[in-house]
This record gives C-alpha cells, sequence and structure tokens, in this order.
C-alpha cells in the first residue's frame, strides 16, 4: 500500500527494479533519505496513479474507476498548469488527457499499457495532454513503470511516467532550470 510515508521510494523503487538501465530516467540514491528532495526538484515531470493500467478495444467501455494521481513533482505540476499538487492529487487521471478525438489517448496509450502489463515498464511513448487551463500539448519519448506494492512486492498497485520530452508548453520552459539548460534539450 502507498502512504505519504514510502510514496517516493516506491515510485523510485519500482522504477529500478522494471526500467532497464539504457532507459532509466532516475539512479539509485544512497541516502533514502534523500529520496523525497531528488524526486520532488528532478528536472523531468514525474507522475504516479494508483489503479492498473489497462488495455481496451476503441469502443470497449472502461469498466474500472478512473485512476487518481496520488503524486506530481515540481515539474509536473509547472508543466501541467497547476499551482500546488493539492489540486492535482486526487484528481482522476482523465482530466489532464484531451477530449478531443484527434488528440485521443486510446491511439497513444495502448500500446504503453500492454507493455506495463507484459514487462512492468514502456518507453519512448508519445501522447497529447492538457494543462488545468485546457492547453494541449505533446509529450514524446514517455517512460512509464508498474508501481509495486511494498509490503506484497509482487502486487501491482499503479503506475508512473515520465515525461521527457515535451512540446508546444512554452510555459514549461519559463523556468530558471530550463534557461539554464535548455540548450541541453
Amino acid at each position: 500500500m502507498i502512504t505519504p510515508a514510502n510514496l517516493h521510494s516506491t515510485i523510485l523503487r519500482s522504477h529500478l527494479k522494471f526500467v532497464p538501465p539504457l532507459h532509466r530516467v532516475f539512479h539509485p540514491q544512497a541516502d533514502q533519505g534523500h529520496v523525497e528532495h531528488y524526486l520532488r526538484h528532478h528536472p523531468l515531470p514525474i507522475i504516479a496513479h494508483l489503479g492498473r493500467a489497462h488495455t481496451l478495444g476503441e469502443n470497449e467501455p472502461i469498466t474500472e474507476p478512473p485512476h487518481e494521481f496520488v503524486y506530481a513533482n515540481n515539474a509536473a505540476l509547472r508543466l501541467f498548469r497547476f499551482p500546488s499538487e493539492q489540486e492535482l492529487i486526487g484528481r482522476h487521471s482523465h482530466t489532464v488527457l484531451p477530449a478531443h478525438p484527434v488528440h485521443s489517448h486510446r491511439v497513444h496509450h495502448v500500446d504503453a499499457f500492454k507493455d506495463l502489463r507484459k514487462s512492468g515498464y514502456s518507453t519512448d511513448n508519445s501522447g497529447y495532454w492538457r494543462t488545468k487551463y485546457n492547453d494541449v500539448f505533446r509529450s514524446n519519448g514517455t517512460v512509464f513503470w508498474n508501481l509495486l506494492d511494498e509490503v506484497d512486492g509482487d502486487r501491482v498497485i499503479g503506475y508512473a511516467g515520465a515525461l521527457v520530452r515535451n512540446e508546444k508548453c512554452p510555459w514549461f520552459y519559463d523556468d530558471e532550470y530550463h534557461k539554464l539548460h535548455l540548450d541541453e534539450f
């Protein structure tokens, strides 16, 4: 079970367990006391949901409850334009997926969910997202991974993602980190 006390270590441990070194966006942390700060201030937007990733055909109804956000680091809050974590945590994940059929999340996320079920991770995903203010942007190179229960290490309780390359979101790159490092992207 994810609790506020183990949330950050669950995200990091699950990432290191599932994602092969070539595709990792995180590094192991020797001091577990620094994990929360490491994730909170990571330059990539990191999000996490409770609930298993599911694969549905285009006309199949969703029969399980929508997944709720349980985590968003500072970069994710800036990208999705939420001023505080309290405004995003607990929201259903569909609130950041575009409603327009051209930007259908099903088209882009079905393969990722298949990979999550098969191998526990999925890399190089692309898809459209929307902000609190309904601005639509595209993410490429997204890495998703399953989250494992800290008590029962084999039970998948959710999934997390790192949005690696983001387009059509100038507000995201207007911060001190990106002003200093923009040429590295």
